[in-house]
C-alpha cells in the first residue's frame, strides 16, 4: 500500500523533472485560487437575479467550508509534510501561516466553489472541478499537503456546498411559491 507520504515524495520528484514543473506546481497551490475567485466574481456581474443568487451562494458556501475547515484543522492537529519531514519533502512555496495540514483549506475552499458553480451552470461543470482539481494537486506537489489531506478538504467543501444550495432552493423556492398565491 502507498502511503500519503510517498504520494508526496513522488509527486515532487514528477514536478522537480518537468520543464517549469515546479513553477507551475506553485502557481496552482498559490495562486490559481485568486484566478478562480475572480472568475466567480466576474461572471456573477450580468447574470440574471437567480443566476447571480447561485454566484453569491458560491462564495458563502466556500467561505462556511473554509471555516470548518480552520477548526477540524486544529482538532486533527496533523503537521505539514514538509514540517514532519524535512529531509525528504521540500516546501516549493513560502510557508503557510499555519502548522496543520489536514484538512486542507485550499482544496475545501476550491472544491465547494466547484461544487456550487456547478449547480449554477452545469456547462461550467468540468471546467470548475478541474481548476479545483489542479489547486488541490498543487498543494501536494509543493510539499504542505498529503493526498488526504486535499481528500478530506474536498469532501467538506462538497459537502458544505450541497447542504447551503439545498437549504437556499428549499428557502426560495418557498419564499416564491408564497408569492404567487
Amino acid at each position: 500500500m502507498i502511503s500519503d507520504l510517498q504520494i508526496v515524495i513522488a509527486l515532487q520528484s514528477f514536478v522537480t523533472v518537468l520543464p517549469g514543473g515546479r513553477s507551475i506546481a506553485a502557481f496552482c497551490a498559490q495562486w490559481l485560487m485568486y484566478v478562480f475567485i475572480g472568475f466567480t466574481v466576474f461572471f456573477s456581474l450580468e447574470k440574471s437575479r437567480e443566476q447571480k443568487r447561485g454566484y453569491y451562494e458560491a462564495i458563502v458556501s466556500a467561505l462556511i467550508a473554509f471555516g470548518i475547515t480552520y477548526v477540524v484543522g486544529h482538532w486533527f492537529m496533523r503537521v505539514r509534510p514538509f514540517i514532519a519531514f524535512p529531509s525528504l519533502v521540500i516546501p516549493f512555496i513560502d510557508t503557510p501561516l499555519t502548522l496543520y495540514s489536514m484538512p486542507s483549506g485550499h482544496a475545501t475552499f476550491a472544491f465547494a466553489l466547484a461544487a456550487s458553480l456547478s449547480y449554477v451552470q452545469r456547462k461550467l461543470t468540468p471546467a470548475v472541478f478541474t481548476i479545483a482539481f489542479l489547486i488541490a494537486i498543487g498543494r501536494v506537489a509543493v510539499g504542505v499537503h498529503y493526498p488526504s489531506d486535499i481528500i478530506v478538504g474536498a469532501m467538506i467543501g462538497m459537502a458544505t456546498a450541497l447542504v447551503l444550495h439545498s437549504v437556499t432552493q428549499k428557502y426560495f423556492h418557498k419564499h416564491s411559491h408564497f408569492a404567487k398565491k
